[in-house]
């Protein structure tokens, strides 16, 4: 006969005592909790987060500012890290939502990059994707043999490629997302650089003056360029060259050198941008095995002149 009892374990109907049997570990949702526990505990060591518990707010969620800011990407790794999960890149969604927050909290604004009044030649590149030991078309180096600046729509990947082309003219260049981990000063997530009185705006994420209305892109740009009013914006990302006016503004996609849009097998694209006396023109070029051939070009009136009319 079987006695229950609190201390002995239920009989089966037949009578017979259950063997013992192993407990089967904690379960999926505790794995989760004990994990997600460890993460809490790294980033509650953010200063941030100490601050504000200090002032009795709590702990708030981790957000990041922007791709620039120091805590933001070291504590992602660092987050994939704990989770067990390879040290890499991560997810595109973390990228693109970070890339969205940092380009207003780091644009860098330059002032009068030159005052020359001759007629400026600047070159144009994005997204050439070059990762460590590789190497740009010699074509591309070759095209850019005289011009007065290089500016770089972002997506770097190797930072040594700034050295190269800062030996032919001086160059700026745009964060793309994955250019996470450059750090050169002269990568910003946005800029805006004087030529000539020739405001030019950099950004590596736009929106497509083919597929935006105007007010969509004159909205985007006071939310990416706070305060500025460009003659142009040079963007990249989407490896699509494309140059267009819009109400006076030249927007400028010079694609990419490397990987055409749509895996494409013809040979990239770069572009130029002519800064004149009574007009501001781009022009965008495609790689051929021997040089670079003219594909399309897009100008707009110097808006100083426009003013300077307007006034008299």
């Amino acid at each position: 006969m079987c006695l229950e009892a609190e201390s002995t374990p239920k009989c089966r109907p037949d009578g017979a005592v259950p063997h013992a049997t192993r407990s089967a570990g904690p379960s999926r949702s505790s794995r989760r909790r004990r994990r997600n526990q460890g993460l809490e505990i790294a980033t509650s060591r953010l200063p941030a987060r100490r601050a504000l518990r200090q002032r009795g707010r709590g702990p708030v969620p981790w957000r990041p500012r922007g791709p620039a800011s120091p805590p933001g990407w070291e504590l992602a790794w660092n987050r994939y890290e704990l989770a067990g999960r390879p040290l890499g890149h991560p997810p595109k969604e973390r990228q693109a939502e970070t890339t969205a927050r940092g380009t207003r909290d780091s644009c860098r604004v330059v002032g009068l990059v030159t005052d020359t009044r001759a007629p400026m030649r600047i070159g144009l590149i994005s997204d050439s994707h070059i990762s460590r030991g590789g190497e740009l078309w010699p074509q591309v180096f070759d095209a850019f043999q005289g011009v007065d600046a290089i500016l770089h729509a972002g997506d770097l990947w190797s930072p040594v490629l700034l050295d190269e082309l800062a030996a032919i003219a001086p160059v700026w260049a745009a964060r793309g997302n994955g250019d996470m981990h450059v750090n050169d000063a002269r990568v910003e997530d946005t800029w805006v650089l004087d030529f000539q009185g020739v405001s030019v705006a950099m950004i590596h994420d736009f929106p497509s003056p083919e597929r935006a209305s105007p007010e969509i892109l004159a909205r985007r740009t006071e939310q990416r360029f706070p305060g500025a009013t460009p003659d142009v914006v040079l963007y990249g990302h989407t490896h699509i060259e494309e140059a267009a006016g819009v109400e006076g503004v030249l927007y400028v996609n010079p694609g990419s050198p490397t990987l055409p849009y749509n895996k494409s097998l013809r040979l990239g694209s770069i572009g130029f941008l002519h800064i004149e006396t009574d007009r501001v023109l781009a022009e965008l070029h495609q790689l051929a095995e021997t040089g670079t051939e003219p594909m399309h070009r897009a100008e707009v009136p110097r808006r100083s002149l426009e003013l300077a009319a307007g006034a008299a």
